[in-house]
């Protein structure tokens, strides 16, 4: 004979055999994780103004004969903003280049000159005094060959300073000079800035940081 403990446990599973469970079909996706943009807009009270901005001078005296810029022009680097007159620079070249040729001919004469007197002072023909004499002459000389090479140098460099080109893309913001007008080095001819970059500045409470 089965226990009442037994027979029960017989028909609780009996039962639970004859039962019919429904379970619904679920779809699960999984999503890395990462970082992701979010379109988020606020509004506030903000300064801007130019990042950069700056003040071209002349570096070179002169008088204005162009300017090719106003108040307002967008220009792009490498154009001309303006013009000293290039007369008197270029007549400074003309002269720089006639020094330096007369101070070259004067210098390799007295190369020749001292080269044809060692060998009269090595054999005694000639005396020290006139041999330190022309030592000095051809010293002298050479000082004069090269401050002549550096003058005409700077003279072609100022003949290139009196056209002043825009260094960067730029927005004219003062324009300083005018027609006719001489200045002198370092004069200040536009106050300048660039559009490339912008300096913000705005107060943002701290809540939405």
């Amino acid at each position: 004979m089965l226990s009442k403990k037994v027979l029960t446990q017989a028909i609780l599973a009996g039962m639970f055999s004859l039962m019919t469970f429904s379970v619904c079909a679920l779809t699960v996706k999984v999503i890395p994780a990462g970082s992701k943009q979010v379109k988020w807009s606020v509004s506030y009270q903000s300064h801007v103004s130019p990042y950069l901005s700056a003040s071209i001078s002349y570096r070179v005296a002169g008088e204005v004969k162009n300017v090719f810029v106003h108040v307002g022009d967008r220009v792009n680097a490498g154009d001309k903003m303006a013009q000293l007159s290039l007369t008197t620079l270029k007549l400074k070249v003309l002269e720089a280049e006639a020094n330096l040729s007369q101070s070259q001919a004067k210098y390799k004469l007295e190369q020749k000159r001292y080269q044809s007197h060692i060998s009269l002072h090595a054999n005694n023909h000639l005396s020290d005094i006139d041999m330190m004499k022309i030592k000095n002459d051809l010293a002298s000389a050479k000082t004069s060959f090269i401050k002549n090479q550096v003058m005409l140098k700077v003279a072609k460099i100022n003949l290139g300073r009196a056209t002043l080109q825009a260094p960067y893309d730029l927005v004219v913001d003062k324009r300083l000079i005018d027609h006719g007008q001489t200045v002198s080095k370092n004069t200040k001819a536009f106050d300048v800035y660039a559009l490339d970059k912008l300096d913000v500045q705005a107060t943002v409470s701290g809540d939405a940081i």
